[in-house]
């Protein structure tokens, strides 16, 4: 069921806000803005993003909202990448 636009922006406010206290800046490398601004246009758009459980905006959302907190319904968390080859930590290693 979707969301009343009055509460989408409610929740775009309020994540807003949250990061905006929370972070030093949205233009560290992680990329915190980039991933915010995708967010917020995901809520306005009452549609989803999908990112790695293991992204620093993943976790600094898992930190801040518990898992019954309407934000999750526009995130869909795939499986962890590995920070050093960006593939996924669940995909199998070849052996030669």
């Amino acid at each position: 069921m979707a969301l009343a636009p009055t509460v989408r922006l409610e929740l775009i406010r309020e994540v807003y806000d949250l990061f905006f206290d929370g972070v030093e800046s949205f233009e560290e490398e992680d990329k915190i803005g980039a991933d915010l601004a995708y967010l917020l246009g995901a809520i306005s758009k009452d549609t989803q993003c999908e990112w790695p459980s293991n992204r620093p905006f993943v976790r600094f959302l898992r930190e801040h909202c518990d898992s019954n907190h309407v934000v999750w319904r526009f995130i869909v968390q795939t499986a962890a990448e590995c920070p050093h080859c960006h593939l996924s930590m669940d995909d199998p290693v070849e052996e030669e």
